[in-house]
């Protein structure tokens, strides 16, 4: 007989597996850009990125496209207002279209007279640029626009919420840096971090949708590594998109507000790296990284491991040479304790040879080395990566707020027969 401590524990773990077998609520399609990095005039690789459509205010909803990222807390918009070169190539934001939207200053208390200039601003910071904008609440729908419908209880202003919106605090930028947004299509940012990545906890898109309803605060990411078929779903995984089951990671330290992992020990072709066998490496997996993150001391040690040299090649077949078909290549591979994430050369090398002159010998070798984004977050540890698109194009991800926990599952390919041979999940 089980005691009434045990069977709390059992239907504990059911309810939390039971929760990823959800259909999902709402889902959203996904578009990719592809922006070719050119180095000598050449295109030696390309950065992506991955966006969908929003629709804010009500009841003249405007539609704009935003990077889902797992890696921020906020949704932020390009203003009217801006007159940056990032704002003024895209779409922007107009509060007076929407009889939904409200100033506010940053204790949340509507201003009455948003017009004086003396308002609160927000400051955000990325990786590579920042925002500056000002503090609404506004209806944010994920998708579809809001119609005027009865079906959900929830309001804002007097108008009922569909499952796929939220009354959300979001920034409405007045500057926005050249890098990294003038340089993509898509037009803000939509976060999807945990709530300790936003400034305040009304901030919090996912809060915002899932308070005062049935809806769970889950969703799953499915990446194509083609130009169609990637998605976010919310409320709900797509068991379509996976081979196998969900393979679970507690998250470290939730309160900094990252989807972020023990990585117990990494390892290129077998070969452990030294400088994650203390156990002091982790990983931040973050949609919003097109590129695999590595951390200043360890990214040395593995472009070593995974450097494929050549040799002499002619102009013509270096042209022609794709580093990312190397059936050699190792695996790159993170142990997380109960499962390993494994990348081949297809995910992680850059696709155009290195060409280095030996000025001593005036000789020429070509080399294949792999696509890293060094990595230097010192707030956050000296040995942080970011699990990045290669990991999210290879494994549906699934990222459960209620339960404190990321989920791993082999993604089924749009082309299926692109699986190759090393396609599998080690458990």
């Amino acid at each position: 007989m089980f005691s009434s401590k045990a069977l709390a524990r059992i239907g504990a773990v059911f309810a939390i597996t039971a929760l990823a077998d959800l259909e999902p609520e709402f889902r959203v399609q996904l578009s990719k850009q592809n922006v070719p990095v050119v180095v000598n005039n050449r295109t030696v690789m390309h950065k992506t990125a991955y966006y969908g459509q929003v629709h804010i205010g009500y009841p003249n909803s405007q539609k704009f496209t935003v990077v889902f990222d797992t890696g921020s807390g906020h949704v932020i918009l390009p203003s009217v207002i801006c007159q940056d070169e990032s704002c003024l190539m895209h779409r922007r934001y107009n509060k007076k279209l929407s009889q939904t939207a409200v100033d506010l200053n940053f204790a949340g208390k509507v201003i009455a007279t948003p017009e004086d200039g003396d308002r609160d601003r927000v400051t955000v910071q990325y990786g590579t640029g920042d925002v500056i904008g000002a503090i609404m609440k506004e209806m944010v729908c994920v998708g579809e626009p809001a119609h005027d419908t009865h079906k959900s209880h929830h309001t804002l202003r007097g108008v009922n919420l569909e499952p796929n919106c939220g009354n959300v605090w979001m920034v409405s930028a007045n500057e926005m840096s050249s890098n990294p947004f003038a340089h993509f299509e898509f037009d803000g940012v939509f976060g999807l971090g945990l709530s300790g990545l936003a400034i305040e906890p009304d901030f919090h898109a996912l809060s915002a949708m899932t308070k005062n309803r049935a809806m769970n605060p889950l969703f799953g990411i499915f990446l194509s590594k083609t130009d169609h078929g990637s998605e976010i779903s919310f409320g709900g995984v797509d068991h379509t998109r996976m081979k196998g089951e969900i393979h679970w990671a507690p998250i470290l330290r939730p309160q900094e507000g990252y989807w972020r992992v023990k990585i117990n020990g990494l390892y290129v072709g077998g070969e452990p790296v030294a400088e994650c066998q203390d156990g002091q490496c982790t990983g931040i997996v973050d949609s919003g990284t097109s590129m695999l993150g590595v951390p200043h001391e360890v990214i040395g040690g593995i472009l070593t491991l995974t450097a494929r040299r050549l040799g002499d090649l002619s102009a013509n077949d270096e042209a022609a040479h794709d580093c990312r078909e190397d059936p050699e290549g190792p695996l790159i591979e993170f142990d997380l304790g109960d499962i390993k994430l494994a990348l081949n050369p297809t995910e992680y090398m850059r696709p155009a040879p290195l060409v280095v002159t030996n000025s001593t010998t005036n000789t020429t070798q070509s080399i294949c080395r792999a696509a890293l984004l060094p990595v230097n977050m010192p707030t956050l540890g000296s040995k942080v990566f970011l699990l990045g698109e290669p990991i999210l194009q290879r494994y549906y991800t699934t990222y459960d707020a209620g339960n404190v926990r990321v989920g791993f599952a082999l993604a089924v390919p749009v082309d299926a027969a692109a699986m190759g041979p090393q396609d599998e999940l080690v458990v």
